[in-house]
């Protein structure tokens, strides 16, 4: 049986007493597992991924999961200087702020590698880890979160199908991450878990299957491309060049879907947003800064170097030319949209930023 392997696997583990770092074991594959030292060993390596995290006491009253000594954490940030002494749990906040959507298969009268064969899923393509119950949570990237609002025309991800027992963790959500523990219920466990950003990126297409079943989605044909244009307020932004000249420079190096997806006139509004940046000589988080890069990348191809390399004209910053390309080079998958270049933007400068669907026809 496929759920007796995957706990086999997540228990091939070495542990440490003493260790402050994450253990793992190979076995010349994939990586399965890993353990923790502690909450905050675990902290700090999800940290370093660029979750947000709250963490909080957990354990199971009467069947059910039950929440206590959590502080408000919407719109917050915490370090893990946070964990108390009563805490056995932290929660990853889902969404935009971390980048990540999380599917949650819960535990049915069906096998869990039935519900895994019934969509298709190889869970060997995606990082997810398994619950107390014997349900499964699969880490995707934010990458793609706008082809899903397309097509199934919502604001937000976030959403609970109780008939088939699969829910969505995304804005506004959370999601229990190893190695929390549920007093009286047990632990949670990686059975393949995210070295870095791009282990989380995937393709959408293959979840076309499991997404139409959990937002109740009749219709068969594959996903149409997110066309928008940002309007941004608050900001002294030039007006973009729109030539036809200026359009193919901008989009020339592009793979096709990225061309389709965003106007030409975001090239200038990002142009503006990194000039905002270091004339305020603003110091933006590591992980936060990383996320432009690989936005930027994404939307634009070879085409957005010269927007990254004006990072070294920040004097908060002691980037040079080089190292900035050097850094570029190794932004290799796109792990973040345009969408959170200008998310961070909102964060930092107060841009008031929003967007209009320049294609008005249904998502097939």
């Amino acid at each position: 049986m496929i759920y007796y392997m995957i706990k086999l696997k997540a228990k091939t583990t070495a542990y440490s007493h003493t260790c402050n770092k994450p253990i793992s074991v190979n076995n010349g594959e994939k990586s399965q597992a890993i353990v923790f030292v502690d909450l905050s060993n675990a902290w700090l390596y999800y940290e370093k991924l660029g979750f947000k995290m709250v963490s909080l006491t957990l354990q199971l009253k009467n069947g059910k999961k039950v929440t206590t000594n959590i502080p408000p954490w919407k719109n917050q940030s915490f370090t893990s200087t946070a964990i108390k002494e009563c805490h056995n749990a932290i929660a990853i906040i889902t969404g935009e702020v971390s980048q990540l959507m999380v599917i949650d298969i819960d535990k049915t009268d069906t096998t869990l590698s039935d519900v895994l064969d019934e969509y298709g899923l190889d869970i060997a393509e995606y990082c997810c880890a398994l619950s107390p119950s014997g349900g499964m949570h699969i880490y995707l990237d934010w990458s793609h979160s706008e082809l899903w609002k397309q097509r199934y025309q919502r604001k937000t991800l976030t959403t609970t199908n109780s008939n088939i027992g699969i829910d969505i963790r995304a804005e506004g959500g959370l999601i229990f991450a190893p190695p929390s523990t549920v007093i009286g219920g047990g632990n949670y466990e990686w059975i393949h878990y995210p070295v870095n950003r791009s282990d989380l990126v995937y393709d959408p297409g293959k979840l076309i299957p499991l997404m139409d079943a959990i937002f109740e989605y009749n219709n068969p044909n594959p996903l149409a491309p997110v066309k928008k244009q940002f309007i941004m307020q608050n900001i002294n932004c030039p007006n973009p060049n729109e030539d036809e000249s200026y359009k193919k420079t901008i989009i020339s190096n592009c793979s096709p879907t990225v061309a389709k997806s965003y106007s030409p006139s975001d090239y200038q509004n990002v142009k503006c947003l990194i000039e905002s940046y270091n004339d305020k000589a603003l110091k933006i988080e590591y992980s936060d800064w990383i996320k432009m890069g690989y936005a930027i990348k994404n939307a634009f191809g070879n085409d957005g170097l010269n927007l990254w390399l004006m990072f070294a004209n920040n004097p908060a910053y002691s980037d040079d030319n080089p190292s900035l390309q050097k850094k570029w080079n190794s932004f290799q998958n796109p792990i973040a949209e345009l969408g959170s270049f200008y998310y961070l933007a909102e964060k930092y400068l107060g841009v008031k930023i929003s967007f209009v669907q320049e294609n008005k026809d249904k998502v097939a």
